[in-house]
């Protein structure tokens, strides 16, 4: 934009004109433009030479926006005084307003050439250069701007926005700092330079650089736009639609809000409301293909298919559009694998994409320059083992978890070291478990930018890096584009090309990827001989106790003789497969379709569609989702699976086959359309892969109408699936590492990639491989003993034992010792010599036994803390006290002065926490127990290092309740209160009796033992109980469990009252600064709850059952759990809000609602129940009451010492 044209001074003149100039000023400046200019206009008539009177006459117009009449004003003042510089350049600025950016350059060149000084017309001229798209001149007018005016905050926000649109991010975030370091209420620049950090995976920096924008304007849409963004890349779905949301209440046609609403709605299955937010954005940009690939997608998953041929071919007459004229494609590459798209364009559309990603990664580069300048050493390696890195999101229960199962136990490791790195969220299932203890490195970079996973991954020397995830969800394209290995490779996750120059390899076989298609794949081709796809069967080791009521025919499939099934998902059925599905249940009378149940707008488009050909409704029934094992189970009950066209069952064909049902499948031109193809071919029916529709038509009939055909079919199906390759996984592991081996034999040759075909290996060699396998069951891990850590930001940190190998011996022992640095073994440490694992930035190590040895190994505290965290305990003068009855644990987080550190300390099923002052008290499963603060002897705690602890808790006095269930405990002015769940009351410990009952809500009638209304929470205000939450409003034995989900409510103590009611599990209520905070906890929200009105409001939503709460100045510190899947917490809310959900700390600021930092536990704990804060306390520790500990410390009132030595604490 041009410079400011408002009226500041009056033009020097000569003096009988002097003081009509200044009056005319005053009244621009009083914003009576009209009067100024008609008294202007007067002045030049009655003195048609005053040049400054010509040029106020042409500033009033550009005040205005009057541009052509401001240029034949100011051409007047030039010709009466051509050597005044200001003239020029409000001439410039005329110019350019007309569009005339040529003849603006021009004017402001003259203006500079009578004032090389003046800083506002260098500035005009950048903009005018920048906008006839003239770079260089550009940035040469802004640089030497700055060379004179080193502080001008608007040529450093323009040089930034140069470099910005040239995609050079390193450098524009360099000068957008120096903007607002220079101009701190600069809003543009701190949203500019936030978006500039998001594009580098700088997410943090990103989010603060956004808050600090909005901070200054509250009404940037712009900015909530960008933190919606982020919040959405942290899991915080709600937040960030609400963010969105925000941004269109103040911009309602703001398309790239629209765009990211409209992708989130379809994250959280709010598919209808996508719908209508894609809609609106077409109705805004029609030519927005992004908008158009989103609509489609979801037209697909409802079976919408009114108009999809139409909106088909419009996508593709668009698509080939762009690429004629070198435009990226802007489609998901994933999306179109489920359209008629062929190879070529398939791959056009994946180049496009991975080119978008390239591009934005070489910055990464730029700004940090050790990536890029990595250096793998050809020929140099020895003769090492060869390390593997796989990275996926899906080490989970999950399709290509369960394909994988078995993968990295049946690694030679002879010539094979096995390292993962998961990009998506910790189910806990047995699968995550499985596949972590198999390797011999495991690591979660979930939480870590691009630019910190390639580093940690270069950091651990991988040689053959191994892509499981492509474009698919959780996917990192960009880690790969940072290039942290010599040698990338696409394998499974991903049915098709990444158009990737990247990515090196392509693990394929001859069925899916035919000799004449390989000009439609980027990689080289690595051929393995039989079908590509790993397959995995151990799933009914972890999940068998499905019901007969699992595997019986479902009713409604009961009146069918022949069953076809397809339990492939919505998206992959489209008009023209489900149209030959009728046709084939028009042909054989007393037979149903059995399909996958998916949302009830989908099966009631199928169900639609179906009568609209002839079909009776009724015929197509729909199975609910269940566990794998289930599942596999039920296969058995349907005889034909019809397979879809162009993406075809992968995992879902091998679940048929493996569960012994036929299968049948048209093979078609594309990689995601063969895969059937493949899998039938491994397992030697290839008489069931057709060529054309009507062939699976005829084949389908023919299966369903000849009874004795079909069952030598289905016997010769369940004999190949023993002796054929497709379910031989180890045959199949062995195969993958001859073709590792192959390419890093080429790479370590210098030869550069190609297309290399892997022969099968003996079969003398394949059963004595085979004897490698066994089948797993799961560690079980007991309890450990407790050390404290130390946790540097973002670092992911374990204290558990290592899970190793067997010695060479075949003992079944191995030296923990010589797997870590000799040093300390802490965290952060550099392995010491060969066969040790080099630590990175994040350092979780596990170790796979042996197939045939199971060593049980105990679990502990793993967490991993983020910079906010870290800051915000570096600030305070206290430290954290946390409960976790799941773990059986008190952990206790402080501040040494450079690292945060974790103190764990055993307690059987530890609950609520109370502090006041010096005292500490501690609800257990039997026990409440009393703690006094003995600081002075903290410093001597342990002798050789005085000063490690500031405060020591000793016990002091313990009660035994018994399992009252006791929850909450606060100190109030009448001693210490607790909640009895057990008995739905308030009450109070006595050394004579169990316990005094001092309080119950009114609709409790008995005071017995059988938790009616499950009450948990307690808020003291004014010394004195003043509401209690509870999970229902029931007075029979458990009442509270039938509504449990929305039963929630809030209790008045004085009045024995419900105040609020249908909440969601709540807990945790504390009275702060005059109103009542409380957690939502099934619904993850923290409330502020208005004690005159009882209206609430939700301070922000996190990723976790909310649970446990503390306010501290203007911060809350919020507990989260993951949610145990039991009848407990079956149907809560959160569970639909989030992908994943977390067990942590969260520290969110009071004031905007938005989480400052936090602490994730990814081991050892899993649920979380209360958190205290101890003031004054910056590195305390807490003894466990047993005489050994608690006999060593002598104090009275007026002395205290240590009765002897205390050894090294462990």
């Amino acid at each position: 934009m041009a410079r400011s044209t408002s009226f500041s001074s009056a033009p020097v003149s000569p003096d009988p004109i002097e003081g009509q100039l200044q009056q005319i000023v005053q009244l621009g400046q009083a914003g009576k433009i009209a009067e100024a200019e008609r008294r202007c206009q007067r002045l030049v008539q009655q003195f048609p030479k005053t040049a400054s009177g010509w040029d106020l006459f042409g500033l009033i117009a550009l005040q205005q926006g009057e541009f052509q009449a401001a240029l034949y004003r100011l051409q007047r003042a030039i010709e009466l005084k051509a050597d005044r510089a200001e003239f020029h350049d409000h001439l410039g600025v005329a110019y350019c307003g007309l569009g005339e950016l040529e003849f603006g350059v021009a004017a402001y060149q003259q203006a500079l050439t009578l004032n090389p000084q003046a800083a506002h017309t260098r500035y005009n001229l950048g903009l005018a250069w920048q906008k006839l798209g003239q770079w260089q001149e550009a940035l040469q007018t802004y640089q030497h701007l700055i060379a004179q005016h080193p502080t001008h905050a608007l040529a450093h926000f323009q040089l930034g926005n140069l470099w910005q649109q040239q995609q050079q991010f390193s450098q524009s975030i360099r000068y957008y700092q120096q903007a607002v370091q220079h101009q701190p209420q600069y809003t543009e620049a701190w949203y500019n330079l936030g978006v500039a950090l998001q594009q580098i995976g700088e997410w943090r920096q990103a989010f603060q650089s956004y808050q600090q924008a909005l901070s200054l304007k509250p009404s940037y849409a712009e900015a909530l736009n960008g933190l919606g963004t982020l919040l959405e890349k942290q899991g915080n779905a709600i937040a960030a639609l609400n963010h969105y949301q925000q941004a269109l209440a103040l911009q309602p046609n703001y398309v790239h809000a629209l765009m990211n609403l409209g992708n989130l709605q379809v994250r959280l299955e709010q598919l209808p409301a996508a719908e209508i937010t894609y809609r609106r954005v077409l109705q805004l940009d029609a030519d927005n293909i992004q908008a158009l690939d989103a609509l489609l997608k979801i037209q697909l998953q409802q079976c919408q298919w009114s108009d999809w041929m139409k909106t088909t071919a419009d996508l593709k007459a668009r698509i080939h559009d762009r690429l004629r004229q070198g435009l990226p494609c802007n489609i998901s590459p994933l999306n179109s694998l489920f359209l008629p798209f062929s190879a070529a364009e398939q791959q056009a559309i994946a180049r496009s994409h991975a080119e978008k990603i390239s591009a934005r990664m070489q910055n990464v580069w730029r700004q940090k320059g050790e990536i890029g300048n990595w250096e793998w050493g050809v020929g140099n390696s020895g003769n090492r083992k060869i390390r593997l890195g796989y990275v996926s999101g899906d080490f989970r229960y999950h399709a290509v978890g369960h394909l994988i199962l078995q993968l990295f136990e049946l690694h030679d490791r002879q010539r094979f070291e096995v390292f993962a790195y998961s990009l998506g969220p910790n189910d806990g299932s047995a699968e995550r478990q499985k596949l972590e203890s198999d390797c011999d490195y495991f690591c979660d970079i979930s939480c870590l930018s691009p630019s910190q996973a390639a580093q940690q991954i270069y950091d651990n020397q991988i040689d053959i890096l191994i892509d499981l995830a492509g474009y698919t969800d959780y996917a990192c394209s960009e880690l790969f584009a940072l290039r942290p290995a010599p040698i990338q490779v696409n394998y499974l996750g991903y049915p098709g090309t990444l158009g990737a120059d990247c990515i090196d390899y392509l693990i394929t076989d001859a069925i899916t990827t035919p000799k004449e298609d390989i000009e439609t794949i980027t990689e080289s081709c690595i051929y393995l001989p039989n079908c590509y796809q790993l397959n995995s069967y151990l799933t009914n080791n972890f999940d068998n106790h499905q019901s007969m009521a699992e595997t019986d025919l479902p009713p409604d499939l009961l009146p069918f003789s022949f069953v076809f099934c397809c339990f492939n998902k919505s998206q992959k059925i489209e008009p023209q497969i489900f149209a030959a599905w009728m046709r084939i249940l028009a042909q054989v009378p007393q037979s149903g379709l059995w399909l996958l149940s998916d949302r009830p707008e989908t099966e009631a488009n199928l169900k639609r569609e179906a009568a609209t050909q002839g079909i009776d409704p009724d015929r197509l029934v729909f199975a609910p989702r269940v566990k794998k094992a289930a599942h596999l189970a039920r296969h058995s009950q349907a005889h034909l699976f019809l397979d879809t066209l162009h993406y075809n069952a992968h995992v879902t064909a091998s679940d048929a086959l493996w569960s012994g049902v036929p299968l049948i499948t048209v093979m078609g031109k594309t990689f995601a359309s063969r895969v059937a193809a493949s899998l039938l071919t491994a397992v030697g029916l290839p008489e069931l892969i057709t060529s054309s529709l009507d062939d699976y038509e005829r084949l389908a009939i023919y299966w369903a109408t000849h009874p004795h055909e079909y069952q030598q079919l289905r016997a010769k199906l369940a004999t190949h699936r023993s002796r054929f390759p497709l379910f031989d996984t180890a045959r199949t592991v062995r195969n993958l590492e001859t073709g590792y081996q192959q390419i890093w034999q080429r790479f370590q040759s210098g030869q550069a990639p190609a297309t290399l075909w892997v022969e099968e290996i003996l079969s003398s060699e394949a059963e004595a491989f085979k004897d490698r396998q066994s089948q797993w069951s799961p560690i079980v891990k007991p309890e450990t003993q407790n050390t404290d850590n130390l946790i540097n930001p973002a670092t992911v940190v374990t204290t558990s034992a290592l899970t190793l190998n067997p010695s060479p011996s075949g003992s079944g022992t191995s030296d923990l010792a010589s797997l870590l640095p000799e040093k300390e073994k802490g965290l952060g440490d550099e392995g010491g010599s060969e066969g040790k694992i080099k630590y990175g930035r994040v350092n979780k190590l596990v170790i796979a036994p042996s197939p045939h040895v199971s060593l049980p190994f105990p679990e502990t505290i793993a967490c991993r803390v983020d910079d906010g965290f870290c800051q915000w305990l570096s600030r305070v003068d206290g430290s954290l006290i946390l409960s976790t009855y799941q773990a059986g644990k008190v952990i206790l987080i402080g501040w040494n002065g450079q690292q945060v550190t974790i103190l764990p300390r055993d307690f059987p099923k530890p609950m609520g926490i109370a502090v006041a002052g010096d005292r500490l008290a501690l609800a257990t499963q039997q026990e409440v127990l009393l703690f006094a603060n003995a600081s002075v002897l903290a410093a001597a705690y342990v002798p050789n290092q005085p000063g490690r602890y500031d405060a020591l808790y000793l016990p002091r006095v313990t009660y035994r309740t018994g399992d009252l269930h006791i929850h909450d405990l606060a100190y109030g002015d009448e001693g210490l209160w607790f909640v009895n769940t057990r008995f739905s009351c308030l009450a109070q410990i006595d050394p004579e009796f169990t316990f005094i009952p001092r309080w119950q809500p009114s609709f409790i009638s008995q005071l017995v033992p059988e938790d009616r209304c499950h009450l948990n929470g307690l808020a003291i205000a004014d010394g004195r109980p003043k509401y209690v939450t509870a999970l229902g409003h029931s007075d029979t034995c458990r009442g509270w469990q039938d509504n449990k989900a929305m039963g929630g409510v809030v209790i008045d103590v004085a009045t024995g009252e419900v105040w609020r009611s249908g909440l969601s599990m709540p807990h945790s209520p504390r009275w702060y600064q005059g109103k009542l905070w409380l957690l939502n906890s099934g619904a993850g929200e923290v409330w502020q709850v208005d004690p005159e009105t009882g209206h609430h409001q939700v301070v922000c939503v996190l990723p976790g059952f909310a649970r446990g709460l503390c306010l501290v100045d203007n911060y809350a510190l919020i507990g989260l759990s993951q949610v145990r899947e039991t009848s407990m917490f079956g149907d809560l809310p959160i569970q639909t809000r989030f992908d994943r959900l977390r067990c942590g700390v969260v520290i969110v600021d009071l004031r905007t609602g938005l989480p400052i930092g936090q602490l994730e536990f990814i081991g050892g704990c899993r649920e979380l129940y209360d958190i205290a804060y101890l003031a004054n306390q910056r590195r305390p520790t807490l003894l466990n009451a047993n005489p050994s500990s608690g006999q060593q410390a002598i104090t009275t009132p007026d002395f205290a010492y240590w009765l002897r030595s205390v050894a090294q604490e462990t």
